[in-house]
């Protein structure tokens, strides 16, 4: 009996002093990962699961240092591990937490509605609701559920606000482009573009150098997306350059709304001088947002000076994938006006018709490829026949 009690009492010493160890490292790690020190903070906590790996709080931790680093498939794997007897309201809060931060509304929306089933009045959650109808540009639906916790339509707004500003990133990207199956002459071109987000507006700047014909030449654009308030933002655009490979200026300008249900729709005209013509494109445009997928359908009508006009219609899909920078894009027209840079490559006079792909996605934090392809079967001219064009494109993306 003596003995009996003596394991007991060893038993209740060794698991107090267990007990405090384990606290002291948790305190320390959560105070390493305030100062940044995210990397030792995660060792911290690794070890202190090792000791006890029934410490929910450590686990919970670790999964949202996991997410900060945009480690998200770690984190939810580690999300997984805990009972669900044991999921309390911050496992919720951060289940949702690791969606909105991937920038997926559809992933976010799913989580949200299994939350609010057991936590229904929960403001953070609820919260998530309204971001998860903004990420997808259900900008009254978000009004509403506001509007329904007594929060005003100026505070939507901010909302808004705040989105747009998280998702406007600066970045730096390389692209480069060339025909395996040249249409008329060998064609390749390389352009490099910068942009910052201020304020949940948009600005970059863009060089592009291009080679055809036995010529080569660049072209410098600018272009701005300022928001004007939650619903609208506008495009602004302006280029210049002295090579015939490109119009010597180019101007545009669009007005973006957004709708209810993801829907937006824009109406743009573009001005081309190509020194011995000049164009006006007029560009409406219809876009609907839908979870991860965006589809949108273009039309330009291109009024030729001294010339017959031309027309095109295009349509495009995307499918965001764990961010909207990770994303596939699918694209198709058809028209006797080619949505290309180059003066040499935008009037043709038969109908032509193209196909193309493109896919990016991440090979580091910050760090991005993109690959992609299109297929043309161009008609030059109305007694002309068709001729194939193929070209492929590689582009690398850094966020700053």
């Amino acid at each position: 009996m003596r003995r009996i009690i003596y394991t007991l009492l060893l038993t209740v010493l060794v698991a107090m002093v267990k007990g405090q160890s384990v606290d002291s490292m948790f305190l320390s790690a959560r105070e390493m990962a305030i100062r940044g020190d995210l990397k030792k903070a995660s060792q911290l906590l690794e070890d202190l699961l090792s000791l006890d790996p029934e410490y929910t709080d450590a686990t919970l931790y670790l999964a949202r240092i996991q997410g900060w680093e945009r480690k998200f498939l770690q984190a939810d794997s580690l999300l997984q591990k805990i009972p669900d007897k044991q999921r309390s309201i911050e496992w919720w809060r951060l289940y949702c937490s690791l969606k909105f931060w991937q920038d997926n509304s559809s992933g976010l929306q799913e989580r949200v509605q299994q939350a609010l089933v057991i936590y229904p009045e929960d403001e953070t959650i609820q919260l998530y609701k309204v971001f998860s109808k903004l990420m997808d540009n259900q900008v009254q639906d978000g009004y509403d559920l506001l509007n329904a916790k007594e929060w005003n339509l100026e505070r939507a707004i901010e909302l808004k606000r705040q989105l747009r500003n998280r998702l406007s990133r600066n970045y730096l990207s390389l692209l480069g482009n060339i025909d395996i199956l040249p249409a008329v002459s060998d064609r390749y071109f390389g352009q490099v573009e910068a942009g910052i987000g201020h304020k949940g507006s948009q600005y970059l700047g863009r060089v592009v150098y291009a080679n055809q014909f036995n010529n080569a030449g660049i072209q410098w654009e600018l272009e701005a997306y300022p928001l004007i308030t939650s619903e609208i933002y506008l495009f602004l655009g302006i280029s210049y350059s002295n090579s015939i490979l490109f119009p010597k200026y180019k101007m545009g300008v669009d007005v973006n709304w957004a709708f209810t249900h993801g829907w937006e729709s824009s109406m743009g005209i573009r001005y081309f001088d190509f020194r011995n013509i000049r164009s006006v494109v007029f560009t409406p445009t219809l876009t609907q947002y839908n979870g991860d997928w965006m589809f949108r359908g273009r039309g330009a009508y291109v009024v030729n000076e001294g010339n017959s006009n031309n027309f095109s219609v295009s349509a495009e899909s995307t499918r965001y994938l764990s961010s909207n920078w990770h994303h596939i894009k699918f694209n198709a027209g058809v028209g006797s006006y080619l949505p290309q840079r180059y003066s040499l490559e935008n009037r043709v006079s038969g109908i032509s018709y193209w196909l193309g792909t493109r896919y990016q996605f991440p090979v580091k934090d910050r760090h991005f490829i993109s690959i992609s392809g299109e297929y043309a079967r161009e008609k030059r001219a109305a007694d002309l026949p068709f001729s194939n064009r193929i070209s492929l494109q590689a582009g690398y993306l850094y966020q700053f």
